[in-house]
């Protein structure tokens, strides 16, 4: 006999109350995620432009991580009975990352490796600009946007600081200003971070140079942050008058 639909909510409720309670006590003992014989495989469906490609990846490392994996594969909906999860408006180099990161707790990107930092981290001259790197920049993004919603901070973290010594390693600012503002919402840490890095990295002589590059959302953020950093939160005690005679047009 089938179980209705007010049984499955039932048991589906008292499985995440059982895996939290599992979660919790595997935290209060240091009981991170093993590589078994035993361990499930679950598959994670990448939903891309019509085309789907399937991830084969253990449950365990999932769940542990992601509280919306241990929700979706312990529950009496389709994903939990088919142990299949559908993720769609991220990109296929975010997923490789998010896997490789469950793994390994690493992200290992080229632009990491020793090699080419020696090759590309110019502190002197006009900055390079990598295609590789920009690649990866990208990947990081998308990846951010996909532990946001996979409730995964930890992860976030790890690609915010990435992103938050840039300009200092490579002596030259990300260009995925365009790919943060269509994948996070307003007032995200990301966006925040970019705004910040921008307005105090990003030399004035560059602003033309990347204009394209630049959301309209975006300026309306720089603006607001050079408003209430710079003029409304020190006033007029620290500006004192305002010298006029630079507007002023000359006579005679």
């Amino acid at each position: 006999m089938p179980f209705s639909f007010e049984s499955r909510i039932q048991v589906h409720t008292q499985r995440v109350k059982e895996t939290i309670q599992q979660f919790e006590e595997n935290e209060k003992n240091d009981q991170f995620p093993k590589l078994r014989p035993s361990s499930a495989l679950v598959t994670i469906e990448l939903v891309s432009d019509g085309k789907v490609t399937p991830f084969q990846v253990h449950k365990d490392f999932l769940c542990y991580y992601s509280p919306v994996f241990r929700s979706a594969f312990g529950s009496p909906f389709i994903e939990g009975l088919k142990q299949t999860y559908k993720l769609e408006d991220t990109t296929e180099d975010a997923v490789f990352l998010l896997i490789h990161w469950l793994y390994t707790q690493r992200l290992d990107l080229i632009q990491d490796m020793k090699l080419f930092r020696e090759e590309f981290a110019c502190k002197d001259g006009p900055p390079k600009r990598m295609p590789v790197k920009d690649k990866e920049d990208r990947a990081l993004v998308a990846l951010w946007a996909l532990a946001d919603r996979l409730l995964i901070p930890s992860l976030q973290n790890i690609i915010v600081d990435k992103i938050e010594q840039m300009p200092a390693i490579f002596n030259t600012m990300p260009l995925i200003y365009k790919s943060i503002y269509e994948q996070t919402y307003e007032g995200s840490a990301l966006r925040r971070l970019i705004v910040d890095l921008f307005c105090h990295e990003m030399p004035s002589s560059c602003w033309k140079a990347h204009a394209r590059h630049y959301p309209h959302e975006m300026l309306i953020d720089v603006a607001t942050f050079y408003s209430t950093r710079y003029i409304a939160g020190q006033g007029k005690k620290h500006y004192g008058l305002r010298d006029m005679s630079q507007y002023h047009a000359k006579l005679g």
